[in-house]
């Protein structure tokens, strides 16, 4: 009798007879944001955004591993990636709206980054089940906005080690 939006919309609103154990729309994800450039100071990057950084190197460093072991060459360019979290509630609109809200407050900062070669992307980890989210369209313009892809990584159970 209802569509999919319909319902959703009477649960969101409280309108109708909703029974409250209804299986909300919930799933485990990680999103991270990356910033990659072609030579700005990555330290400068982690520095003016203010997110916590979970890898980060600088274009014309020596290649590493992520345990600190030498590879041949240098990094052919900068890149920062922040880890700006993960549940198992399934807001991952809310996550990124929090974010997006930070991040527009350095929107300057970015769109000098994005004019001199350098991309801005989210990347979400989605567990694979029967459960989806809406990224709304006002969320996917803010982030048109400030100049940032979206990445969308389906997950399995043996997979997802978050």
């Amino acid at each position: 009798m209802f569509g999919h939006l319909a319902w959703c919309e009477l649960i969101k609103t409280g309108i109708g007879n909703v029974d409250a154990s209804f299986p909300r729309m919930s799933f485990k994800y990680r999103v991270w944001f990356q910033v990659r450039h072609p030579d700005h100071d990555a330290e400068d990057i982690i520095e003016q955004l203010g997110l916590a950084v979970a890898r980060s190197w600088q274009a014309g460093q020596p290649r590493l591993t992520a345990r600190g072991d030498n590879m041949p060459g240098q990094f052919e360019h900068s890149l920062c990636i922040f880890d700006v979290g993960s549940g198992d509630d399934g807001q991952v609109a809310s996550r990124l709206r929090t974010v997006i809200n930070l991040l527009q407050t350095k929107a300057d900062f970015m769109q000098g980054l994005t004019d001199t070669g350098g991309a801005l992307s989210f990347h979400i980890s989605w567990m694979v089940g029967p459960r989806g989210a809406v990224l709304n369209n006002r969320l996917l313009n803010d982030m048109a906005a400030l100049g940032i892809d979206l990445a969308i990584d389906p997950v399995n159970n043996d997979q997802a080690g978050y």
